[in-house]
């Protein structure tokens, strides 16, 4: 016969301490120990004690037994005594034995100022909040993240799955939550639905009177008892609202058991939330803030509480192009005003509230370059409910418009966008609001600052018409000058003809091919497989070798280092003797002229200077000599130190050897009274001039192609241009700002792009 709790066999619950006691922690150092006791016997040789602990563990067979539990909870413990052979059950006792988390699972909001509560302005972020929790150890290794959403806000809820199909999502009235990252002077900010937390690791260690106390992870009798972290976030919301409503942190268990579950042993599910409770901010309510201008950009990105200009309308635009534009209102602090009581749009009656008016004006003068409605587009399509302080729209510019502008077409125009709006506010009272987008240029539809190489200037039409022999066709010139030049390309062809092409890659096959300084990027990458090179990945073949044709044709260009570029010009400003004429140069125009007209001699020796008269200036900093025995030319400095010369003007007839011109003289001259007069025995002086004649030498880019629009090197209008400085320098050319931000490399390629994206048309 079976009996239950009969009271003959019991056991007594004891702590890690030997101290009675029916709680413990949920940890493997805070094991219970169950030992029984009897009133009969302390004959146990023919009995079996079968130890069932109540948390599904296996069942234990031992005259006492010791165990620790993983999960908190109540646990029935319960002894069953049988006879030695397992048939016979004698007596069976329990007792529950209630087990604790040393580290509760909680979470919280930080206290924000001492006070539970948010005071928000529409639009403008909110101060970082921070979500705190504590955790014990079970579900330790996964992550800690917590769902956030509000309750009860006017606006929207931000939906980041729409980015795919709706590219200016963002653009919609929103409540948001968002992690901001610092990137330098600006910020990251991502749309978040769920926050991730920080985790730092918890140590306790065995105490007698506490039985686990807080330890440090340096105690050598320390252990692992939970995790604790945090979370920063921030709260945006575009709408006014005058009444509470509610921020919420929900705990995601979806990657690890709660506690519950698993004492209760339900199933896991892939549900994102179960079995746990919330913890909540209460916004006070969420104030109007006025809108203070307008921010004009390519797609409204212009950064939150920061200024950001990636997404600024670009410097390098065209006539003919589609240019993108969204006017957005903005506070002072940089905040989109969204609110509610803007909902803007595109008008041409002047002061109607909400209208937005846009203007192209001369960035320099700011003069309103007249009424640009003719050649604006407003996108009125687009999330056309909820145009809560924007508008959408592009410009294109005709050439040959009705603009105020003296623009042609070997000029550029810098102008800016330009909006205003009469908008409201809360009471319904009204306001200007005006604002500019930053400064771009004009250039003509056929672009700017064109470069072509050595061999892009082939005439294959002319060529096939000058080895035509029979007369029936080279009589024809229907067959070359429209035919032909119409499939192959003349010498006024875009380097882009296949003529140019075919004969480009065939007369540079060596460089774009051989020379690893000068070759083609696919060349390049060929070279580094060769020699097992690892380029990073945005050199592969797959990116680079497949572009289009004509912006692959600038890529391999552009990669090239300018000095190869540009080549090397003749800088030498040594050609001082003029067999063919016996006229002295007078000036540094006169010079020029040499140089311009091809006279290849004497453009460096100016006038016979008189040796008992003339003053020389420091400023001049060289003059010519020529030995009359050898008809050797030498440069002497003039500009010598003042312990030399203290004076900037002086004379040539105070000539000493101290000067230190290393002339060639007698070993009596210096002491002879005479000196003076005798030095023109030996040596003539002139006046120098600089000039050089700046033909180049090992060039890639034909700087006089006519494709070519940089700079016009068989006459650039310029003095300077036969002067080392510019030689050196190109100062006043658009090569200063070859590789600049919005420099000749930026202005080709922005070109290319808006041809192949058909935003451009350049006829």
């Amino acid at each position: 016969m079976t009996v239950l709790d009969t009271g003959y066999w019991k056991f007594d619950v004891y702590n890690v301490y030997d101290d009675s006691s029916l709680s413990s922690y949920a940890l493997e150092q805070t094991p219970l120990k169950f030992i029984p006791t009897t009133l009969k016997s302390q004959d146990y040789s023919n009995k079996n004690i079968i130890w069932n602990f109540g948390d599904s563990s296996p069942k234990v067979s031992s005259l006492s037994a010791t165990h620790s539990y993983f999960y908190p909870g109540e646990y029935r413990v319960t002894m069953t005594v049988m006879l030695s052979d397992g048939n016979t059950q004698l007596d069976s006792f329990f007792r529950t034995v209630k087990i604790f988390d040393f580290i509760p699972n909680t979470f919280a909001f930080k206290t924000l100022s001492s006070s539970d509560v948010l005071n928000l302005s529409a639009g403008v972020y909110s101060d970082k909040l921070t979500l705190e929790r504590f955790n014990s150890l079970q579900s330790f290794g996964s992550p800690y993240t917590f769902y956030l959403n509000c309750s009860g806000s006017n606006s929207l809820f931000y939906d980041k799955t729409k980015l795919s199909d709706e590219p200016y999502a963002f653009l919609l009235p929103t409540h948001r939550f968002i992690k901001r990252e610092a990137i330098g002077k600006i910020f990251s900010d991502t749309i978040i639905n769920k926050i991730d937390t920080t985790s730092t690791n918890l140590y306790g260690k065995l105490d007698r009177s506490s039985l686990v106390v807080p330890a440090s992870s340096s105690d050598v009798n320390a252990f692992f008892v939970g995790t604790s972290g945090y979370g920063d976030f921030y709260f945006v919301d575009d709408f006014v609202r005058n009444n509470p409503y509610y921020i919420f942190a929900t705990l995601d268990t979806s990657k690890f058991p709660d506690n519950y579950t698993k004492y209760y042993q339900l199933p896991l599910s892939d549900l994102p939330i179960k079995n746990t409770f919330s913890t909540y901010y209460t916004i006070s309510s969420n104030v109007f803030t006025s809108a203070d201008y307008f921010s004009i950009t390519s797609n409204g990105l212009d950064g939150e509480g920061f200024y950001l200009d990636t997404f600024n309308i670009g410097k390098s635009k065209f006539y003919n192009q589609v240019i993108s534009f969204v006017a957005k209102l903005k506070t002072n602090n940089l905040y989109s005003s969204k609110n509610q009581f803007n909902k803007l749009n595109p008008g041409v009656v002047d002061f109607a509230t909400n209208a937005v008016k846009i203007y192209l004006v001369d960035s320099i003068t700011g003069k309103n370059l007249g009424n640009i409605l003719p050649y604006t587009t407003f996108d009125t399509s687009t999330f056309k409910d909820y145009s809560y302080g924007w508008v959408k729209g592009n410009i294109i510019i005709p050439e040959k418009n009705n603009l105020n502008t003296s623009f042609t077409s070997n000029n550029f125009l810098s102008v800016r966008l330009s909006a205003t709006s009469l908008i409201q506010d809360n009471s319904g009272s009204t306001y200007f609001v005006t604002g500019s987008s930053n400064e771009f240029n004009l250039y003509p539809s056929t672009g700017i600052n064109r470069v072509a190489k050595i061999n892009e200037n082939f005439d294959m039409s002319g060529y096939m018409k000058s080895v035509a022999l029979q007369p029936s066709i080279y009589n024809k010139p229907v067959i070359f000058d429209t035919f032909f030049s119409t499939i192959f390309g003349n010498i006024s062809s875009g380097v882009d003809a296949i003529g140019k092409r075919i004969y480009e890659k065939t007369a540079n096959f060596i460089p774009n091919n051989v020379n690893i300084d000068t070759c083609n990027i696919d060349s390049l990458l060929s070279y580094a497989d060769e020699y097992n090179i690892d380029l990073q990945q945005f050199a592969s073949t797959d990116l680079l070798v497949n572009y289009p044709a004509e912006i692959s044709r600038l890529v391999n260009l552009f990669s090239i280092k300018k000095s190869l570029l540009f080549g090397k010009r003749n800088q030498s400003n040594f050609n001082f003797k003029n067999n063919y004429s016996n006229n002295l140069i007078g000036s540094l125009n006169e010079s020029i002229n040499y140089v311009e007209n091809n006279k290849k001699y004497g453009y460096n020796k100016g006038e016979k200077l008189d040796i008992l008269s003339y003053l020389i200036n420091k400023k001049d900093d060289y003059i010519v000599a020529e030995e009359l025995y050898s008809s050797n030319y030498s440069l002497l400095r003039v500009n010598l130190l003042s312990s030399i010369i203290s004076t900037d003007v002086y004379p040539l007839s105070a000539f000493s050897k101290n000067w230190g011109w290393g002339l060639v003289l007698p070993n009596d001259f210096y002491t002879d009274s005479l000196s003076t007069y005798k030095l023109s025995s030996y040596y003539n002086f002139y006046n120098y001039f600089s000039t050089v004649n700046g033909t180049y030498n090992n060039n890639i880019i034909n700087w006089e192609d006519t494709y070519n629009t940089t700079i016009d090197i068989t006459y650039d209008s310029l003095s300077s241009t036969y002067l080392p400085s510019y030689l050196s320098s190109y100062n006043n050319t658009p090569l200063v700002e070859w590789d600049t931000e919005n420099g000749i490399i930026e202005q080709n390629l922005a070109y290319q792009l808006s041809l192949g994206t058909e935003i451009l048309s350049s006829e």
